[in-house]
């Protein structure tokens, strides 16, 4: 006799849980076993909706542009050298700094 189906929010719990395992590096296998284990769903409806949906969810997550990429990841670097500068890194700072030219160009070097 198949077991009960599941909730919308019981399914919606299982993909973050394997978005989080994902993200983790974890193996299918790992994956497999810790859903198995923790909801008792079987590896093939694992492989068939929970992985998939995860995964498809992971690559919305990361679906930007190179250059909005680019701004946050900038700014992201300030703060770090603003952190450093705060906390007297200034080895940690001129570090940042120095990426956030390479990336922006203002370097002066060409690129390759």
């Amino acid at each position: 006799m198949p077991g009960k189906r599941a909730t919308d929010t019981e399914v919606e719990r299982r993909i973050e849980r394997v978005v989080e395992l994902l993200c983790e590096g974890a193996a299918r296998n790992r994956i497999v076993k810790t859903l198995e284990a923790e909801t008792g769903v079987k590896p093939t409806v694992v492989d068939t909706i929970y992985i998939p949906r995860a995964r498809a969810r992971l690559v919305e997550m990361f679906k930007v542009k190179r250059e909005e990429f680019v701004a946050q990841q900038l700014v992201a670097m300030e703060h770090i050298a603003d952190k450093a500068i705060e906390s007297g890194q200034l080895s940690a700072a001129v570090g940042a700094r120095a990426c956030i030219l390479r990336v922006t160009g203002a370097d002066g070097q060409q690129s390759k």
